[in-house]
């Protein structure tokens, strides 16, 4: 992506990060938010024809990106902020999740699989959500639907998922999830920098009725415990399903408008 944009990014792995913050020092995000969230958009407008993403994403998508430093949260933070009207819930693995599973190193596989079966037993069987699971080796292709999707979640810890954050378009929603044993990313967005984001105007108000203040909500103090047994498994039942199965309603469904708090419209009479 950096080569075709003429741009790099670079995030601080944790030793840097942890060395700044002790001695005292931040990093300048705030001088550098105006170019790095248009070059984001940028990128994410030249990919988003080249990524396979799910129809209508855009409006009515939910995208939830984990990586290999992701926590496990509970299924009751998701349900409390993806409406019920959504039409989508895609969840992203990063490549670093394939890697850790064959070495053994996280639980990053089974995190996104756990999601991908709640969803289906809650929102595929109920409100004919699709869901769908994948493993993302393209960071220009996964940061490009974090962008355009219409509700990004980032679990506790997932450093790949806060840049995307940072630059969500226009009548856009983002949720950050901390917790304060993962120190990578627990405060990252420290108030001024959220203020300064804000501040900047990005979000057209106006525009989706999505203002600047209401963009991108933290979520602080979240459970982390997610049982298997909510997903109709237990401990000592091995599982064998696969990482890309996916689930597809069987018909088409008619999309809602939606309210300033990504809640969906009741049109009916």
């Amino acid at each position: 992506m950096s080569s075709t944009t003429h741009h790099c990014l670079m995030m601080p792995e944790n030793d840097v990060a942890t060395s700044l913050l002790n001695s005292g020092k931040e990093l300048p995000m705030t001088y550098a938010l105006p170019s790095m969230i248009d070059r984001m958009r940028h990128v994410a407008d030249d990919w988003i024809a080249t990524t396979g993403y799910i129809k209508n994403e855009d409006e009515t998508g939910v995208v939830i990106a984990l990586d290999g430093r992701s926590t496990m949260m509970n299924y009751k933070v998701y349900d409390s902020i993806i409406p019920t009207g959504v039409k989508s819930i895609q969840i992203f693995a990063s490549s670093s999740c394939g890697i850790d599973y064959v070495e053994s190193k996280t639980d990053c596989i089974e995190h996104g699989r756990r999601l991908k079966r709640y969803f289906i037993n809650t929102r595929s069987s109920q409100y004919g959500t699709y869901v769908r699971y994948d493993v993302v080796g393209s960071t220009a292709a996964s940061f490009s639907r974090m962008v355009n999707s219409r509700i990004l979640i980032c679990p506790p810890g997932t450093i790949s998922c806060l840049l995307p954050a940072l630059a969500k378009k226009a009548g856009k929603k983002a949720y950050i999830a901390e917790d304060p044993s993962e120190e990578e990313t627990f405060q990252w967005m420290e108030d001024h920098l959220l203020k300064e984001r804000k501040r900047l105007g990005f979000q057209e108000v106006g525009y989706d009725a999505v203002p600047d203040a209401d963009y991108l909500n933290i979520i602080s103090d979240v459970d982390l415990d997610m049982p298997l047994e909510a997903i109709g498994e237990n401990e000592n039942e091995p599982s064998h399903h696969s990482v890309n199965e996916f689930y597809e309603p069987n018909e088409e469904v008619d999309y809602t408008e939606w309210e300033a708090d990504g809640r969906a419209v009741n049109n009916e009479d």
